[in-house]
């Protein structure tokens, strides 16, 4: 029979800064190269373990943020499904599938973190969640920039800048989590504001007659039918 010993969470998240600590003092601390080459594998231990969790934490949060956004697709969200929901509306579809289904996905994962940060999920989840949507958003400013320059129409500076600037911000709230500042309020804002209400409704929306005649125009990259 195999006996599971369940570890407390402190001591589950600690572990790979523990073997690092170990392997330092080990290294430093005790005479002789098999010290040290234990040392250096303790550290390598820690190191290791901690890639491997970040790894899966951060495939796990992408694959649920694609899983949801696939269910948006086929149907619209019903209020009160979640503690808080910024709720995609077909009306928000600027026509094109590959733009579409990143604004769909930016509303998951922003839903995500506002709610991971009102329940006062861990920090290295939170942060992970974070690092997704910095990712997304600048993949996301890239698709756009390439697709209508694919139509023959590039995005004008204004709206280049207007992507910059959002970049910036979201990389800004994504330091300010990391140093403890960063409030629920201001998230909200941030996703709720900048990025639906300034940014696709405002904004893309503007390009919708362009993405929806793409159709019609010959493809220049893989982008137009992505």
């Amino acid at each position: 029979m195999v006996f599971r010993v369940h570890k407390p969470d402190w001591l589950y998240e600690s572990l790979p800064y523990l073997y690092a600590a170990a392997g330092f003092i080990v290294a430093l601390t005790l005479p002789g190269g098999a010290a040290k080459f234990s040392g250096l594998l303790l550290i390598s231990a820690g190191g290791s373990v901690w890639k491997v969790r970040r790894d899966y934490r951060r495939r796990a949060v992408r694959e649920q943020a694609e899983q949801r956004a696939r269910e948006l697709e086929v149907e619209e969200e019903n209020e009160g499904s979640s503690l808080v929901q910024i709720f995609w509306r077909s009306s928000f579809e600027v026509g094109h599938p590959l733009i579409d289904r990143q604004h769909r996905r930016l509303f998951v994962l922003g839903n995500m973190l506002i709610n991971a940060l009102m329940m006062k999920q861990s920090k290295d989840d939170i942060e992970l969640m974070m690092s997704e949507l910095v990712d997304d958003i600048s993949q996301h400013f890239k698709s756009e920039e390439e697709v209508m320059a694919s139509f023959n129409v590039p995005l004008s500076e204004e709206h280049k800048n207007i992507h910059r600037m959002l970049l910036a911000q979201v990389q800004s709230l994504q330091l300010r989590f990391h140093e403890g500042r960063l409030s629920v309020s201001e998230l909200v804002g941030f996703i709720a504001y900048d990025v639906v209400s300034q940014h696709i409704i405002k904004e893309d929306l503007k390009f919708a007659p362009e993405y929806q005649l793409s159709a019609t125009r010959p493809a220049t990259g893989n982008l137009i039918n992505a």
